[in-house]
């Protein structure tokens, strides 16, 4: 007997119009936000500085950002009406409503992170004056990409876990895309001349043009799309074969008809897109150029439409759900709990794959063996013995995520304990005596005319930011404060209460562990080195 898809209860035409404008405002912002960052990636910079052509993409920023949060504003109101099933004018005569949904549910506080980071994003875009400060701007586009892909169907609760992970990559993989081809293509229709804007006065134009390197950018763009478009087809499998149970399902149900569709327009931007870029690179046609951008955007604009009706149908039901299994502990932990422990449970016999620590050890694995072909291949040498700590410490990393202690971390103190101490003393040691600074260095060319990735590792390198973190006081007081701030205070119950909180935790472990030990044991070049009486003094105290 075929299932069918639960109903979703219908309020007036009005709220489901602007349910479904706003979220395509949402979606087109930020989409139009990371392609600026990404752009302004590409570009040249003069030695760390942004140059107009960069300080030029500030203002489509600050609009995108604007867009956003009014639009994600009005889609708190809307849902609210949705979910109550009232008109708008019931819900703006009692703002409680607004108020009991924004803080009281899980959605509602994914709508309320969306609103602070684009407010923050769209007030950090006027501090924008180097290359460094952009990466600020990305953590908090990555911040507003997390908390949207809470707030979107679960999947089985099984997997809910894995299901907000793939779903958080697929937004970050489309909105890079989507957006880098979107400002690319804007670029093209200004004839690569832009009009710069004063930082001091910004309402004063110079009418000097800033010429830009239409073909440089597409061809460091390139290998950017590629990843990202086979991004979005493994995050989108796996978080299909959450929904999708059976090819029944795929093509009798309108969830999956509009995933099919999706799927089918996602292959033929990506074979369309890998010819264009092959001729374009191959011959610099500027009118093979034109029309690849303008048939990508549109087939890609389509694409973000159908996902758009996506988002506002419901996922098949899946018989397999075993709904009657369910209690307080699998609803909190988002998957089906562990049996009991035993040694060979805690020791090897239970996985639950982590996709974004995965994603992590994967590609980290690859550019490390990459970088290191690299040098084979032109007759350098690099040590073994660092190729095999990077990669033995990823395989910790792999472990401590997705292995046994990952599954037990969420149930059992002692289980977390374990796992944060390898993400902290373990995997931070292993890590860092791989040198992949200095394997990337030597690996990537130099390319001082057109500052290419090498030169903005340098500009980060001799950054204040990375001063301040990376100075060896700070790192200590990080490291050991970093216990007692967790541990000692309701930060460590509220984090767990969340899978995304408990990622983040996750990543404090790992990132003020290798910042510790890069002051004590780094190998690679820092923005200060510390006498070895002074760091046998630190590890003591510490």
């Amino acid at each position: 007997m075929p299932v069918s898809s639960p109903a979703i209860v219908q309020s007036d035409a009005w709220v489901q119009l602007i349910l479904a404008a706003t979220r395509f405002v949402m979606n087109g912002s930020l989409i139009v936000a990371c392609g600026v960052i990404v752009v302004m990636a590409l570009m040249p910079n003069a030695a760390g500085a942004l140059t107009p052509a960069q300080l030029n993409l500030l203002n489509p920023l600050r609009r995108s950002c604007t867009a956003l949060w009014v639009a994600t504003a009005l889609f708190a109101v809307a849902t609210t009406a949705d979910v109550l099933a009232v008109s708008l004018a019931e819900v703006l005569r009692s703002p409680q409503f607004i108020t009991s949904l924004l803080f009281q549910t899980s959605l509602g506080r994914a709508l309320l992170w969306q609103i602070g980071f684009a407010l923050a994003l769209s007030l950090m875009s006027f501090t924008v004056r180097r290359v460094t400060s952009t990466l600020a701007i990305s953590l908090t586009l990555l911040g507003i990409i997390i908390a949207r892909a809470q707030s979107g169907h679960s999947g089985n609760s099984s997997w809910h876990m894995a299901a907000v992970e793939s779903w958080a990559l697929h937004i970050a993989a489309v909105c890079t895309w989507v957006g880098g081809v979107a400002v690319l293509a804007w670029q093209l229709r200004t004839k690569r001349t832009l009009t710069h804007t004063t930082a001091i006065e910004p309402d004063i134009e110079l009418r000097e043009p800033v010429a830009v390197d239409l073909p440089l950018m597409v061809s460091r763009f390139s290998p950017i799309a590629q990843f990202c478009s086979a991004l979005v087809i493994a995050s989108g499998l796996i978080n299909a074969s959450i929904r999708i149970q059976s090819v029944h399902q795929l093509v009798a149900t309108r969830y999956g008809v509009l995933l099919l569709i999706k799927i089918i327009i996602t292959i033929a931007v990506i074979v369309l897109a890998l010819r264009a870029r092959e001729r374009f690179i191959t011959n610099a046609v500027t009118i093979s150029l034109r029309r690849w951008l303008t048939t990508e955007v549109v087939l890609l604009t389509t694409a973000v439409v159908v996902a758009v009706v996506l988002s506002r149908t419901a996922p098949p039901v899946n018989p397999d759900a075993n709904v009657g299994a369910f209690s307080p502990l699998r609803e909190a932990l988002g998957f089906t709990p562990p049996p009991a422990p035993s040694l060979a449970n805690l020791g090897w016999a239970q996985w639950r794959p982590d996709v974004f620590w995965l994603l992590i050890a994967l590609l980290g694995a690859l550019a490390y063996l990459a970088g290191t072909r690299r040098l084979t291949q032109r007759g350098d040498a690099w040590s073994q013995a660092r190729t095999l700590s990077w990669l033995a410490g990823l395989a910790v990393l792999t472990y401590a995520t997705s292995g046994p202690l990952g599954v037990y971390g969420h149930i059992f103190f002692s289980a977390h304990m374990v796992q944060h101490l390898l993400l902290v003393m373990v995997c931070p040691i292993l890590l860092m005596c791989g040198a992949p600074t200095t394997l990337a260095l030597r690996a990537l060319p130099a390319n001082r005319e057109n500052h290419g990735p090498r030169e903005w590792l340098l500009a980060l390198l001799q950054s204040k930011y990375l001063a301040v973190i990376a100075n060896p006081l700070f790192a200590f007081i990080n490291f050991i404060a970093g216990f007692f701030a967790l541990y000692f205070s309701g930060l460590f119950e509220m984090l767990m209460q969340s899978h995304t909180g408990h990622l983040f935790m996750q990543l404090h472990f790992l990132t003020s562990g290798y910042l510790f030990f890069w002051a004590i044991i780094g190998i690679d070049p820092a923005p200060r080195k510390l006498p070895n009486p002074a760091k046998v003094g630190l590890v003591i105290l510490a």
